[in-house]
């Protein structure tokens, strides 16, 4: 009997995907523009998808090697708290798509609304979060260790401007950040030095990578907030950007026995003053955080000072 060929077009889709991925795992897909896509179907075709992340996420088994494939131009709205969740461990999510055909998250309605990642080990790729909201708290909120990141894309709007773009929460540990990118073209009407607020904010963490990421634009407090606790092993590795925000001016906030360090980073900071007082990156005294080949500009004018060793909050 002869077999249908868009049937097997289908399979041999399946098939690549899931070689690409190398998993033994189970494989879901997500596509919120297929005619087909039903939450309520098992989800395992890539032409009968699930429209939904977190209904994907439902159906992985933890620690099982599991992965979500997105296909490129779905589209996702988070609304509240905790509106989507990433809280089964060991799961990774897995986007297609170029520029803004990757499959995108937009967080509005509520200045609550926030991407969570709820379990360990859970992995995500080529993912773009969009602020829709003006004064949205926390965009992706990490309260797991072992989580990574690659080549994702977070961007505040005008006037709809994000706090905090990425909380890790208290003591947890071990935290990759790879290829990202985090845009803010205008200033979030935040409170300097508050909590929860910077492109990354985390209090007494352990093995932090952030490399080859892209920064640029208005953040509060600073990029790279350390608060309350000194971080161990932050490692900050050819990233690159800008701080505009008037208010803080600050690439981080380094509190007294961080360790670690800044490698091969170029940052420009305009708002920095034009006199020899001016300051890019605030470390404690007592801190073992090495700057290795950093450089840190201004408007061209002045501010030849560029560490400032001082309380970091």
């Amino acid at each position: 009997m002869a077999r249908n060929p868009g049937t097997l077009a289908t399979q041999g889709i399946r098939n690549e995907l899931r070689a690409m991925g190398r998993t033994t795992g189970n494989v879901f897909y997500v596509d919120s523009g297929s005619t087909y896509a039903d939450d309520n179907g098992p989800g395992d075709r890539v032409d009968k998808p699930m429209a939904t992340l977190d209904a994907a996420v439902a159906k992985c088994t933890a620690n099982n090697g599991d992965q979500i494939h997105v296909m490129a131009g779905h589209a996702e709205a988070v609304i509240a708290a905790s509106g989507l969740d990433f809280d089964v461990a060991g799961i990774e999510v897995i986007g297609y798509g170029t520029g803004t055909t990757r499959p995108t998250i937009t967080l509005g309605t509520a200045t609550t609304a926030t991407v969570v990642v709820g379990a360990a080990n859970v992995t995500l790729r080529n993912l773009r979060f969009v602020s829709d909201i003006n004064d949205l708290a926390i965009m992706l909120d990490v309260n797991e260790g072992n989580f990574a990141c690659h080549g994702c894309e977070f961007l505040g709007v005008s006037a709809k401007e994000v706090f905090c773009f990425v909380d890790i929460a208290t003591t947890k540990d071990d935290f990759l950040f790879d290829g990202c990118r985090f845009h803010q073209p205008t200033d979030p009407a935040g409170t300097d030095a508050a909590a929860s607020t910077g492109c990354f904010y985390f209090v007494d963490s352990e093995n932090i990578t952030i490399r080859n990421c892209e920064i640029t634009g208005f953040f509060e407090t600073s990029i790279f907030h350390n608060k309350t606790t000194a971080a161990t092993e932050l490692w900050i590795v050819n990233c690159y950007g800008s701080q505009n925000d008037t208010g803080a001016a600050d690439i981080g906030d380094i509190l007294a026995a961080t360790t670690g360090g800044m490698v091969d980073c170029h940052w420009m900071v305009p708002a920095a003053a034009d006199v020899a007082e001016a300051s890019f990156i605030t470390i404690a005294a007592s801190c073992t955080f090495g700057l290795h080949h950093v450089t840190f500009m201004n408007d061209g004018a002045g501010g030849n000072r560029a560490i400032e060793a001082a309380a970091a909050t």
